[in-house]
């Protein structure tokens, strides 16, 4: 283990830099502004996320679109305004059949439970869930949300993603995010008590204060807590984008190999107690509903990440959501007000869109194959196949267990609007 760590760990130092997820293609800086490639509904069937923009306190470190208020009042007009945005999504392209639906933010149950009631009721008013309906939530634990989870639950929601981050004090404060490790264990503990399948953890690396040992501690209570995966990120710190990432103040951030020092940290204890790593930061537990899939070749992904089951669209409502509609991809108005005065025109609030050439759709496609473990007909550099990142048969080329970690730099050079040499 010892070599196989210094030896990732060079792997790391020279390859990773900053780079895209690849979860759609082309990338938003590459659109064309084309709004006239979604069409209807295909065999009306969708994945259907939903962003919710409101938090409680403002975590220093988030790089979403957030809206911070401590009035659930506020939140009404906008639950109203996504069952106005999904009636016009409807009426232009058709009553589809819901696969997925994935409440993200911001926090989503930072909306009462009547308002969440509202919200899943305006969903389904003419919409259909599929017969393998899944439900997924995203969830802060430092809210009271017992009977909103009673409510998504019976709605059939089976998987939450949980934003635990870290579990050392100093580490969270500092980011202006107080939060014990009980309140995780009883959103863990009361997500499971009613009926939650799938529990997500999300963990971050490279925030100020945090070291290999206590990067350590986080990962060795978590294991405790036996979520059914884990998403491990690093610190995505662009304080020209997010001013209040400044908010750091004199505290150093880490550099990029004391970083990778985290990570690895990790890393080594999430695959010692048996997570399998399936790239681009996402570890799932063995035996879990996702290794399974992983496992059997039924592995999907799209912009709000892997699935066993996916549609072959995913349409976004809510300000500054993405929808990919399998030829071409949308953008939602990132401002509220801007949002709300589009709908009161009855104009579905997109602001940018790209229509894909057929490249780019075979492109995009091999990118998810790669990612989830499946074999791809593309034509792979040579320099991959000599590090042990892939491995090439007959049938086409697949990622190795090692070639996991730089799903990122493979793709780049795979991507024709980055122009980088091979």
């Amino acid at each position: 283990m010892p070599n196989d760590h210094q030896r990732l760990k060079q792997l790391y130092l020279k390859y990773l830099g900053k780079g895209r997820r690849y979860s759609y293609y082309p990338h938003l800086s590459h659109w064309n502004g084309d709004l006239t490639g979604a069409q209807q509904f295909e065999e009306g069937e969708i994945d259907l996320y939903i962003h919710i923009p409101f938090c409680r306190k403002l975590c220093t470190f988030c790089g979403c679109n957030v809206k911070v208020t401590n009035s659930p009042g506020e939140a009404l007009p906008y639950v109203e305004a996504l069952g106005r945005e999904w009636e016009l999504v409807q009426e232009k392209f058709g009553h589809p059949s819901i696969r997925n639906l994935y409440l993200g933010g911001g926090t989503p149950t930072f909306l009462e439970p009547l308002q969440l009631e509202k919200l899943i009721n305006s969903v389904f008013r003419k919409a259909k869930r599929s017969p393998d309906f899944r439900g997924h939530l995203e969830s802060d634990p430092r809210i009271k949300q017992t009977e909103s989870l009673k409510i998504l639950a019976g709605a059939g929601f089976t998987n939450i993603s949980i934003g635990v981050q870290d579990f050392n004090s100093d580490v969270l404060i500092n980011v202006n995010r107080e939060q014990s490790r009980f309140q995780v264990a009883e959103l863990i503990s009361s997500a499971r008590e009613i009926g939650f399948e799938n529990i997500n953890c999300d963990m971050l690396y490279g925030l100020p204060f945090q070291n290999p040992e206590k990067m350590a501690n986080s990962f060795s209570q978590l294991i405790k807590m036996s979520p059914d995966t884990v998403a491990f990120y690093p610190l995505a710190h662009v304080p020209w984008q997010k001013g209040h990432q400044e908010a750091y103040g004199e505290f150093k951030l880490p550099s990029d190999e004391e970083k990778l020092e985290l990570f690895l940290t990790g890393h080594k204890i999430l695959e010692e107690d048996s997570y399998h790593y399936q790239g681009m930061g996402h570890y799932f537990k063995n035996g879990s509903q996702l290794h399974i899939a992983a496992q059997n070749k039924n592995l999907g992904r799209h912009i709000s990440g892997f699935f066993d089951t996916k549609a072959s669209k995913m349409i976004g409502l809510g300000v500054s959501s993405l929808s990919n509609w399998g030829n071409a991809l949308t953008q939602n108005q990132p401002i509220i007000s801007k949002y709300f005065r589009s709908l009161e025109m009855r104009e579905i609030p997109w602001i940018n869109g790209h229509l894909k050439t057929q490249r780019e759709r075979e492109l995009e496609t091999e990118f998810e194959r790669l990612s989830c473990g499946q074999k791809a007909q593309l034509e792979l550099p040579g320099k991959w196949h000599r590090e042990g990142f892939i491995s090439s048969e007959a049938d086409g080329s697949i990622i190795t267990p090692l070639g996991r970690h730089f799903l990122r730099p493979i793709f780049e050079t795979l991507d024709p609007l980055l122009n980088r040499p091979n």
